[in-house]
C-alpha cells in the first residue's frame, strides 16, 4: 500500500467511461432520451411560421469629386461605410416611417408588443460583404405579402430620409465652408501683415545670418585684424632687435647693430647722416696722408668726424623712436578694432534672434496659407458635389419573397431534437452516477482506493451459505473466481515457507468477507495447504452459518483463558475451522489480550495458511487489533454495496498497517454481459477436469 491512504477519485472521463455509464444508466438515458425529444418537437410546432422578403442594393460612387468611401490601397470600398448604410437602414426615423406607410401594427404580433420599432428591427437582416458594394435587406413576416410590401416600404423611407439628409447636410456643408474660408482669409492676411512689419522693423534683408550686412561687415573686420596682427608681428620682431642691442656695452658695436636693423638702416635721415659720417671720414683719412695727426686741419676734421657721429647717433635715436611709437599706434588700432568687433559680434546674434522670429512668422503665414487654400478647394469641391447630386445606394433587386418559412427546418428540428435528447440523457447519466455513493466496478474501486485487485468474484444470485454439505465448486464461475484469487495470493508472497497469517475485513456489515473467507480457505486447502479458518468477529460471528459449526465453546473462550480450546477439522479436507462459540460481552479487551497472540504463534506450528475473518473496519477497529499480529491483511468490497465514503474511511484506519495491506477483493461483481460467466465457464470445462454428470 503507498503512502496516501487511498488515490484520488476525480480522473478525466474518457469516452469508453462515458459509454460505460451510459450502458450501466441506460433505462434512464433512454426515458429522458424521449422526453427530451418530444419536449423539443413539441415545442417547434408551436412555432408561427415567418416569410422572409429579400431585396439587394448597390453602393454608387456617382461622379462626385472626392470619394471618401474608397480605399485605394485595398482597391474595394470601405467596410465601415457599408455598416454605416446597414445600419441607417435600421435608424429610428426608417423605421417609423415604414411602420406608418403599412398595415403592420394592425398584425397581431405588433399589437401585442410594447415597442413596435424593437420588433420591426429584430425582423430585419441587413447583409454587407467585404469584397463587393453590395448590401441585401431582409424582412420578416408571418404573411409574404405583406413581407414584400413592408420592405418595399422601408427601402422607400430610407430614400427619402437620405434624400433630405443630403441637402441638408450639403446646405450646412457650405454655410460652414464659406465661413471658414473668410476666417482662413483674414487669419492668412493678419499673418502676411505681422511678417513684413517685422521684416521692415528689424531690418532683416535676408533669410540666411550668414548673408546679412552685419556678418559682411563681421568679415571685413576680421580681415583687417589678419592685417594688424601681421603689422604686430613685425613691430614686436624689430622691438627685440633693439632691445637686443641695447644690451651691448660697446657704443660702437651697438650702433652697429642697430643700423643693420632694416627699418632703422633704411630711414632716409639716418641714410643721410650715415654717407656725411662716411665721407667725414674719408676726408679726415685723405688729411691725415697729406698733414699728418696734429695739424691743425686734421683736428677739425676729427672734430667733424665726431659731430657726425653723434648727428648719427641722435638719428637712430629718432628712428628706433618712431618704431617704438608705429608699436603704439599699432595696438591701440588692435585695439579699437576689436571692440568694434565685438559689437558687431553682439549685432550678428540680435540679428539672428530676430531672424528666427521672422522665420516663424513665416512659418506661421504659410500655415495659414495652405489652410486657406485647402478650405477654398474643399469649398469647390462641395460645390460640385452638391449640383451632381449622386445616389450612394441604388436597388438593383426588388423586394421578393420566398414562400417556405424560414424559421422552420423539419430536418434541422429533428436533427436539433434528437441532439437534446442524447446531451440530456449523457446528462442524466453523469449526474445518477455523480449522485450515486457506492463503488461500481472493479476498475473504478482499485482507481479510489490505489490498492491492487487481488480477486473479482462475480455476483451470483440467491448465494447461500455453504453450511453442512455444501458444494463450494458450485456455481463453477464462482469458484473460478477463488481459484483466481488463491494465485494471487501466492504470488504475493515473498516467503514461500513458513506459516501465512491473513486478515480479512469489510468497510462494513454485508459485503461478504465471512462468505470469502469460507471460501477462500476452502480453495487454499483444496490446493494442498493446511488452513485455519478462524472466527475473530466477536461482535456478529457468521462463520458457524458458513459451515454449519454450532459449538459452544470457541475463539472466546480461548481468549478468555479457559484450557483445551483446539481448532475443530470440517468435512473439507485439510481444513480446520475455530468458531467464536458464545458471544462476549467484551470483545475488545479479548482480541487485545495476549492470549490471542500466543495463540496465533501456536498455529503458526501446524498450519500453513490462518484466516481471521475479522469485524468491519468502518464500525469498529477490532480489525487493526488482529492485524498488528498477522502477516497480511486483505480488503473486501462489494459492488454496488460499498460507499466510497465509508470505504476512505477504511483506508485512513487502515494507514497503521499500511505495509501488510495486500491488497482488494471485489465481491458480487455485476456484469451486464454475458461474456464473463460463459468466459470461465470454457475455462472450467475445457482445460480443467470435467465433473460428473450429477453435479453438471
Amino acid at each position: 500500500m503507498s503512502d496516501s491512504p487511498h488515490a484520488s477519485d476525480s480522473h478525466p472521463l474518457t469516452l469508453t467511461d462515458l459509454l460505460a455509464t451510459c450502458w450501466r444508466r441506460r433505462w434512464l438515458c433512454l426515458a429522458v432520451f424521449v422526453v427530451v425529444a418530444a419536449t423539443v418537437i413539441l415545442i417547434t410546432f408551436r412555432i408561427t411560421p415567418l416569410y422572409e422578403a429579400t431585396a439587394t442594393l448597390a453602393v454608387e460612387r456617382g461622379r462626385k469629386a472626392v470619394d471618401f468611401q474608397y480605399d485605394p490601397s485595398s482597391n474595394s470600398v470601405e467596410f465601415g461605410f457599408l455598416n454605416t448604410h446597414r445600419d441607417m437602414l435600421t435608424a429610428g426615423p426608417v423605421l417609423e416611417q415604414t411602420l406608418s406607410t403599412t398595415d403592420l401594427l394592425q398584425t397581431p404580433a405588433y399589437a401585442e408588443t410594447t415597442d413596435v420599432t424593437k420588433l420591426l428591427k429584430e425582423r430585419i437582416k441587413v447583409t454587407t460583404r467585404r469584397d463587393s458594394w453590395i448590401i441585401t435587406v431582409a424582412l420578416r413576416d408571418e404573411d409574404p405579402a405583406r413581407a414584400r410590401a413592408a420592405l418595399d416600404a422601408l427601402l422607400k423611407a430610407y430614400t427619402a430620409n437620405q434624400t433630405a439628409q443630403k441637402s441638408e447636410r450639403a446646405s450646412d456643408a457650405l454655410t460652414f465652408l464659406s465661413t471658414s474660408v473668410d476666417t482662413a482669409r483674414g487669419r492668412w492676411d493678419e499673418a502676411r501683415r505681422k511678417e513684413h512689419e517685422f521684416r521692415r522693423e528689424h531690418a532683416i534683408v535676408s533669410g540666411a545670418a550668414e548673408t546679412s550686412p552685419v556678418s559682411q561687415r563681421i568679415d571685413l573686420l576680421n580681415r583687417e585684424r589678419t592685417t594688424l596682427d601681421q603689422q604686430l608681428a613685425a613691430s614686436q620682431a624689430l622691438l627685440k632687435q633693439i632691445h637686443d642691442a641695447d644690451r651691448l656695452n660697446n657704443p660702437g658695436e651697438r650702433l652697429l647693430t642697430l643700423l643693420r636693423i632694416e627699418p632703422i638702416g633704411r630711414h632716409p635721415v639716418v641714410v643721410e647722416q650715415q654717407q656725411q659720417l662716411y665721407e667725414a671720414e674719408d676726408a679726415a683719412k685723405t688729411l691725415e696722408q697729406k698733414y699728418g695727426g696734429k695739424h691743425p686741419r686734421m683736428i677739425e676734421a676729427n672734430e667733424l668726424i665726431t659731430s657726425k657721429r653723434q648727428r648719427l647717433v641722435e638719428t637712430v635715436a629718432q628712428a628706433r623712436s618712431g618704431i617704438e611709437t608705429s608699436q603704439q599706434s599699432l595696438k591701440l588700432q588692435y585695439d579699437e578694432l576689436m571692440a568694434r568687433t565685438a559689437e558687431a559680434q553682439k549685432e550678428l546674434a540680435l540679428y539672428r534672434g530676430n531672424l528666427a522670429s521672422f522665420q516663424a512668422l513665416e512659418a506661421e503665414t504659410r500655415s495659414r496659407e495652405v489652410m486657406f487654400n485647402r478650405l477654398l478647394t474643399r469649398m469647390d469641391e462641395e460645390e460640385v458635389a452638391s449640383r451632381l447630386d449622386a445616389k450612394q445606394v441604388v436597388q438593383i433587386d426588388p423586394p421578393k419573397t420566398d414562400l417556405r418559412p424560414v424559421n422552420i427546418r423539419k430536418t434541422l428540428f429533428a436533427a436539433g431534437a434528437l441532439a437534446a435528447g442524447l446531451v440530456a440523457a449523457v446528462l442524466a447519466a453523469l449526474g445518477a452516477e455523480a449522485l450515486d455513493r457506492r463503488v461500481r466496478g472493479a476498475a473504478a474501486t482499485q482507481e479510489l482506493t490505489g490498492l491492487p485487485l487481488l480477486g473479482q468474484l462475480p455476483f451470483v444470485p440467491g448465494l447461500l451459505p455453504l453450511g453442512k454439505g455444501g458444494d463450494p465448486d458450485h456455481p463453477p464461475v464462482l469458484a473460478e473466481a477463488y481459484r483466481a484469487l488463491r494465485a494471487a495470493l501466492r504470488l504475493t508472497r515473498s516467503d514461500p515457507h513458513g506459516s501465512r497469517v491473513l486478515v480479512i475485513t469489510s468497510s462494513g456489515p454485508g459485503e461478504g468477507k465471512s462468505t470469502v473467507s469460507t471460501r477462500l480457505a476452502i480453495a487454499l486447502a483444496a490446493a494442498g495447504a493446511k488452513v485455519l479458518l478462524v472466527d475473530a468477529d466477536l461482535r456478529k460471528p457468521t462463520l458457524q452459518k458458513q459451515l454449519g459449526d454450532e459449538r459452544e465453546r470457541g475463539l472466546s473462550y480461548l481468549l478468555a483463558g479457559e484450557e483445551g480450546i483446539e481448532p475443530a477439522a470440517s468435512e473439507h479436507q485439510r481444513l480446520d475451522v475455530l468458531p467464536v462459540g458464545v458471544r462476549p460481552p467484551n470483545p475488545s479487551e479479548l482480541l487485545h489480550s495476549p492470549a490471542l497472540a500466543r495463540a496465533i504463534a501456536h498455529w503458526r506450528t501446524s498450519y500453513d495458511y490462518i484466516l481471521l475473518d475479522s469485524p468491519p473496519l468502518g464500525l469498529v477497529s477490532d480489525a487493526l487489533s488482529i492485524g498488528e499480529l498477522a502477516d497480511g491483511v486483505l480488503l473486501v468490497v462489494r459492488d454496488r454495496v460499498t460507499t466510497k465514503g465509508t470505504l476512505r474511511l477504511v483506508l485512513d484506519r487502515l494507514l497503521p498497517l499500511r505495509t501488510k495491506v495486500l491488497g482488494l477483493v471485489f465481491n458480487a461483481e455485476r456484469i451486464d454481459s454475458a461474456g464473463y460467466g460463459g468466459y470461465h465457464y470454457r475455462y472450467q470445462y475445457g482445460y480443467g477436469q470435467r465433473p460428473d454428470a450429477g453435479r453438471t
